[in-house]
């Protein structure tokens, strides 16, 4: 039997002092060297026949070796099972002293998932939103729809309005008269918060079909021709249609339209179901926050420090592909607030975890396939290809451990004391 004791050396980090006794080292060695009998090929020999005393003369280098491996792997995994250590990386293994009549020494230091004494959980108390569909919201969705089923029809007999569609052909030049960009039957629309175009159409406003224009405007910073951002240019364009919106009435003919409806009424209804379905699936992952929040706020344990450093890693990676969040704001606070948002996620994890377990909430394989086909056709890729991508590069872990989070959270605000407000 492996002797060993753990010094606990940071926050989650131990270094485990192991022993193997001389008697597993023998045992172990005359296993190994049969296997190299049995095996080994040498010149006059047949296979399997080979005189042991030449097999451990000839082989003697790769036999340590291969025991060296077997007994720090196999007394390693004794050691964390006999002190319900749960590593989080491979350890690092040093001090090592190795001879075939004296015990097998060496220390192992490792970082392991937190112990969490669970607090209750049940009946956590959460406040939410009372749910309702309001007249003006279902307008709202109505006029969207409208919007999504409008056409364009041309105008022949007024000027260029505001809110219209003009279809263009223009060139820009720059104060030198360089041709940079240029377009023919360009559709835009005229709105008056365009960016930087804002300028130009209400320029455009007044312009008769067939007529042509000069005006100045200055390129933002953001321009894709890097070296002409920023600059004052000049766009001639020559407008050739007029088109106006359409909307479609809102009848017994417009529902008709939208494929599953007899009538406006009917459309309504759905229109009503759908909001409220969204805002119930609103409510439910506010409830889940809040869940989260109070998990996190009642637990109080050390976290490993290499998975605290990957998560903000991952964090940061999330920031950079939001320009609103690193937008005006220093490194040193950016990489504060990473960590600050990964020892949450960190925490919560653990913690829905150990409830999963405790409560015995697992994820099957249906659950996975599900959640890769909704992500596959969001994506408009295949499935099967999500899959298996998802496999070989181990996403389908990351996957698996999120799904088994939302079913924690759905079983908590289950059990939870809601009050709506």
């Amino acid at each position: 039997m492996v002797n060993v004791t753990v010094d606990k050396i940071g926050p989650c980090k131990h270094r485990l002092n192991i022993e193997v006794p001389v008697e597993d080292i023998k045992k172990e060695y005359e296993s190994i060297v049969g296997e190299f009998v049995k095996h080994a090929e040498i010149s006059g020999f047949r296979k399997g026949k080979v005189p042991r005393k030449m097999v451990e003369s000839r082989f003697k280098d790769e036999i340590i070796e291969e025991m060296h491996k077997r007994l720090i792997s196999s007394s390693y995994q004794e050691s964390i099972k006999k002190h319900n250590l749960r590593p989080v990386h491979t350890p690092k293994i040093d001090n090592v002293k190795f001879d075939l009549n004296a015990p097998l020494t060496y220390t192992a230091e490792l970082e392991v998932e937190p112990s969490i004494a669970l607090k209750d959980y049940d009946g956590i108390k959460i406040k939410v939103k009372k749910v309702s569909v309001g007249d003006d919201e279902k307008d709202q969705y109505v006029e969207s729809l409208r919007d999504a089923h409008a056409t364009l029809e041309n105008i022949e007999d007024r000027e260029l309005l505001i809110g219209d569609y003009a279809i263009i052909d223009y060139k820009l030049q720059d104060e030198e008269g360089q041709e940079i960009e240029k377009g023919t039957s360009k559709l835009i629309f005229l709105d008056k918060n365009q960016g930087f175009l804002s300028g130009v159409i209400e320029k455009m406003e007044g312009m008769s079909i067939g007529d042509s224009r000069t005006m100045d405007m200055t390129l933002p910073d953001t321009y894709y021709k890097k070296e002409f951002a920023g600059k004052n240019v000049t766009i001639d364009m020559t407008l050739h249609e007029i088109k106006q919106k359409l909307l479609p009435e809102v009848d017994d003919n417009f529902a008709r339209n939208l494929g599953k409806f007899d009538n406006i009424n009917e459309l309504m209804a759905e229109i009503e179901k759908v909001l409220l379905e969204q805002k119930k699936s609103q409510q439910r992952a506010d409830g889940k926050q809040q869940i989260s929040d109070y998990l996190i706020d009642k637990h109080s344990f050390d976290l490993p420090e290499s998975v605290v450093a990957n998560e903000t890693d991952h964090v940061m990676r999330e920031f950079a592909q939001s320009q609103q969040k690193t937008e005006n704001i220093d490194a040193k606070k950016l990489q504060k607030e990473a960590r600050q948002e990964a020892e949450k996620r960190v925490k919560v994890a653990y913690i829905l975890a150990d409830i999963a377990e405790k409560e015995r909430i697992k994820v099957d394989k249906r659950e996975i396939d599900v959640q890769i086909a909704r992500m596959a056709a969001s994506f408009n890729i295949n499935a099967e290809h999500l899959k298996s991508q998802l496999i070989e590069n181990g996403g389908i872990y990351g996957l698996q451990e999120r799904i088994l989070q939302d079913k924690v959270l759905d079983f908590l605000f289950d059990k939870a004391k809601v009050t709506e407000k």
